[in-house]
């Protein structure tokens, strides 16, 4: 898909390898506005494995691109190479406008496989 000048190529399986990486944006309509004509968000990501939360981030600002008068995209993207060990996940995004406390969450399941030949021979 070519949306706003991002390009993103959904993944053709939920199992993934460490060479891969989560490319994830989101819409915002219709932000609440500053006086200067600006829309305040944070977001917050969190990282789960096997269903235990193994990891949150500290909230962080982020940068809307005005795509039409009152649509606003976001995005950023997380490298699976940090991963060490192989499992089941769940990366959770939260995005709050700072404004009025509005808050929304994603969350993307994928499974990192374990390096290849790693079978024990007999």
């Amino acid at each position: 898909f070519n949306v706003g000048g991002w390009h993103l190529i959904p993944p053709e399986r939920e199992e993934m390898t460490t060479s891969d990486s989560i490319d994830y944006m989101w819409y915002v309509l219709n932000p609440v506005l500053d006086e200067n004509g600006e829309a305040s968000f944070e977001m917050v990501m969190s990282l789960y494995k096997d269903g235990k939360r193994v990891m949150r981030g500290s909230p962080r600002p982020v940068q809307l691109s005005k795509i039409a008068d009152g649509v606003y995209m976001a995005g950023s993207g997380i490298s699976l190479e940090i991963f060490k060990e192989p499992g089941d996940f769940r990366l959770r995004i939260q995005v709050e406008q700072t404004s009025d406390k509005l808050e929304r969450e994603g969350n993307f399941h994928f499974t990192i496989a374990g390096p290849e030949g790693d079978e024990t021979e007999g």
